[in-house]
């Protein structure tokens, strides 16, 4: 069930599905500063995540992050809210400058434990010694909102996922050009 999950996640990442968790496939958002609601802490009130793939983490540039702000009673509140990145304690991998950890972001109960779970594609992740490759940090909800106590890595080399990991062409935005063998951001 793991591994179709997983493949579900990459799916809706590289090809930018949408959706929403009561019709659909998860819900995905690309691109350089967006926000995707969900509940990681299944109080009934909607939560929200935001990219920001161009976030340096102390001095690793562009490494990315998501910043998760939960809902209330009253809406929004900066009461409890998380800072995600690679290189948060417990997280899997680690941040590297140019990953744009966050590029993409989608949301669902993958587990089926009724918190919603937060999949992170990492569009410039390098595996193993293939550059830009691509990867995805699964991170799951809780009773207390997103945790990273069995977090998960996953790229095309991960065990049991079909194919090996080559050089990716992240989903490009309207107006934006990639040049091959160029990184723009590095």
């Amino acid at each position: 069930m793991k591994t179709l999950a997983a493949l579900l996640i990459v799916a809706s990442l590289a090809f930018g599905v949408r959706g929403n968790r009561d019709t659909g496939p998860p819900s995905v958002r690309h691109g350089r500063a967006s926000a995707i609601g969900s509940d990681f802490n299944g109080d009934g009130f909607a939560d929200v995540a935001f990219s920001v793939p161009y976030e340096d983490v102390g001095d690793v540039l562009n490494a990315g992050a998501v910043n998760v702000v939960y809902g209330s009673a009253t809406g929004l509140t900066a009461a409890g809210n998380q800072f995600w990145s690679q290189d948060s304690p417990g997280i899997l991998d680690q941040a590297e400058a140019g990953d744009q950890f966050s590029r993409s972001i989608a949301t669902a109960d993958f587990n089926g434990d009724g918190y919603d779970d937060m999949a992170v594609g990492v569009a410039f992740e390098d595996v193993g010694s293939v550059i830009d490759a691509g990867a995805v940090n699964v991170i799951y909800g809780a009773p207390n909102g997103l945790r990273a106590a069995g977090n998960q890595f996953w790229s095309q080399d991960s065990p049991g996922i079909l194919d090996q990991a080559g050089c990716g062409q992240p989903v490009l935005e309207p107006g934006q050009h990639r040049h091959p063998g160029r990184r723009r951001d590095r």
